[in-house]
């Protein structure tokens, strides 16, 4: 569907324009239908431009809209990286692995993530901790923890 956009919006910037460009000058009006799409460019400048930068923007944003499924899956991957990071010795050693996780959509609009993170214990030895992390997000768009285990 962006792609009809993008082809509209090119379409319209340049309509009336590209076979007619000899006679944008007034000088070079030969006869009348010459004379007809001089006046036709000159009247519609504007707003095929006008149009054309609308559907430009549209298609834009069309295409830099990202995936929502990857959307949910990061935003519920980050969201539970910080529950799991409150729970670790050293929050600040965990490296979690965004590349390597499974993740589920409940039909009650809840994720659950799947996943491992790499960070030091009580003696300061690196150790790989399984976690599955179940969140919900409220109509605030804050994540609330239904459970949390970290293996």
């Amino acid at each position: 569907m962006s792609w009809f956009f993008l082809i509209v919006s090119l379409h319209c910037l340049m309509t009336g324009f590209n076979d007619k460009l000899k006679i944008l000058k007034e000088e070079n009006i030969k006869n009348e239908k010459d004379r007809q799409n001089y006046e036709f460019i000159q009247k519609n400048k504007i707003t095929f431009r006008v149009i054309g930068v609308i559907l430009l923007l549209i298609s834009i944003s069309i295409f830099n809209t990202p995936d929502t499924k990857e959307n949910d899956e990061i935003k519920a991957f980050t969201s539970c990286q910080f529950f799991v990071e409150k729970r670790l010795k050293s929050p600040a050693s965990a490296k979690f692995h965004l590349e390597d996780f499974s993740f589920l959509k409940y039909e009650d609009n809840s994720y659950s993530i799947k996943s491992y993170v790499d960070s030091q214990n009580g003696f300061g030895a690196m150790i790989r901790s399984d976690f599955i992390c179940r969140i919900k997000f409220n109509d605030k768009n804050e994540a609330i923890l239904e459970n949390l285990e970290i293996k």
